[in-house]
């Protein structure tokens, strides 16, 4: 959302999930664009005429309270000369800065992706990969994970090769070893770094071979594999994670001595990798909608199990067409804000971590479908129903779920103006405990258009 959210009048933590997608989905009408765009280019000349100092103030890992900013490289109209001088490592490694500065902040990786584009240095772009892993190793897990997103999409959309990737990847890693000393973490780390690499099979997973190849002298690219596909599959689930382990004819035996393999598959808990595709990816059995209610309570407020189990347990025991359906879209989102939910009546309250650590749950099923976010909303409403309107409530939960891109704007929109009258209960007390949130959108897209 480079500079397409308006900012908001308080500052809370940014979690995982709702950034990281191709396209930006925050409020500024397109019709205001153009003049918002002639305001950041003036801000972001320095950046594109060799001045690299990152823009200071709080970035977007830790605060929404700002006011709209967009960074666009500006596009000459001039013809560009023919000797065009490409970057050096050195200034490579202060634009990579820049541009993650920038993204982290905001959250368009469809503008960061044009950034890096303009960038027109092929001979050095493995540069940007090893700099980006660099800057974001020792931050939040958020930013990890957001870079490993756009590092991703870049390959996919032919930005980088997978071997410029593997180049500036391996830059980093040949050094693991000795940074483990002061990062105790690091395995933990360069997994949520590569992680979102393993998401959808759009790039061959046999990349970690080469990766993992400067570990293998001290036995360590197996820890570094591990690590890697749990990432992978607290996104995607055991189950899909592996199945592409599998499919890309990958063995433990490539990362480490066959004498080693066994015990360390147990230690290190990827016995998923271990299994066959043999059996049936859809269910057999049709389970009824109340089973599919109990167990999601049952895994979520009672177990508070990890996304990973989850994702295993809906993948195998529920159909495609009941999981796009209306009615588990609405169990799911119930028992997801359920579980976040501590206390009781009056003293009742929110905890958004419990909701950012199950955006990737949110995300996966309601998929940014027009239907299934007005049918999560109305599970919120029923909910808050239930529990009798405890204040503050209903607001915390949407403010989450916008936040983390769960919720879109014209979710809530469609929510707000929907005159369904099977969802009318408990309705007009809920709109009067998030007018203040309907009012702040409707000022700040307001404010967007008279700048």
């Amino acid at each position: 959302r480079f500079g397409t959210s308006p900012a908001r009048g308080d500052s809370r933590g940014r979690g995982s999930g709702g950034f990281g997608r191709p396209q930006s989905r925050g409020i500024t009408p397109r019709s205001s664009m153009e003049q918002e765009k002639e305001r950041a280019l003036a801000a972001v000349r320095d950046v594109v005429g060799g001045q690299t100092t990152p823009r200071q103030g709080q970035s977007r890992e830790s605060s929404r309270g700002r006011e709209p900013h967009r960074v666009e490289i500006e596009k000459s109209s001039k013809t560009a000369p023919p000797t065009a001088k490409e970057l050096t490592d050195e200034e490579m490694e202060k634009k990579t800065k820049t541009i993650l500065d920038e993204y982290l902040h905001l959250q368009d990786i469809k503008e960061a992706i044009l950034c890096v584009e303009e960038l027109k240095s092929p001979s050095v772009m493995h540069t940007f990969v090893s700099s980006a892993v660099n800057y974001v190793l020792e931050r939040s897990n958020i930013a990890r994970n957001q870079t490993g997103l756009l590092l991703h999409d870049l390959v996919i959309k032919n930005v980088l090769s997978v071997p410029v990737y593997i180049q500036g990847l391996t830059e980093v890693i040949q050094y693991a070893e000795d940074m483990e000393i002061d990062i105790p973490k690091i395995w933990q780390y360069f997994g949520e770094l590569i992680g979102p690499m393993v998401q959808d099979g759009s790039v061959p997973l046999n990349f970690l071979r080469k990766a993992a190849e400067p570990l293998k002298e001290n036995n360590k690219a197996g820890l570094l594999v591990a690590e890697v596909l749990h990432a992978a599959s607290h996104r995607e689930g055991h189950k899909k994670v592996g199945s592409l382990w599998r499919q890309s004819s990958l063995q433990w035996e490539d990362f480490m001595p066959a004498g080693d393999v066994k015990k360390f598959i147990v230690d290190k808990k990827v016995e998923f990798t271990a299994g066959d595709d043999s059996q049936p990816s859809t269910p057999t059995v049709s389970i009824s909608m109340e089973a599919i209610q109990d167990k999601l309570h049952h895994l979520l407020i009672k177990e508070k199990t990890d996304n990973e189990v989850i994702f295993d347990w809906i993948e195998e025991s529920v159909d495609d067409p009941t999981m796009k359906s209306n009615k588990f879209i609405r169990a799911l989102m119930t028992s997801v804000c359920e579980s976040a939910i501590t206390g009781s009546g009056s003293s009742a309250r929110v905890l958004p971590e419990v909701i950012k650590n199950r955006g990737d749950l949110l995300q996966k099923y309601l998929d940014h479908r027009a239907e299934s976010e007005l049918q999560a909303l109305y599970a919120l409403q029923a909910l808050v129903h239930k529990l009798e309107h405890p204040q503050g409530v209903l607001r915390t939960l949407f403010d989450t779920l916008y936040d983390e891109d769960i919720i879109s704007e014209d979710g809530f929109n469609q929510w707000e103006k929907s005159k369904d009258p099977n969802e009318q209960e408990g309705k007009g007390v809920a709109m009067k405990q998030v007018v203040q949130f309907f009012t702040w959108l409707r000022e700040a897209e307001d404010d967007v258009s008279d700048s």
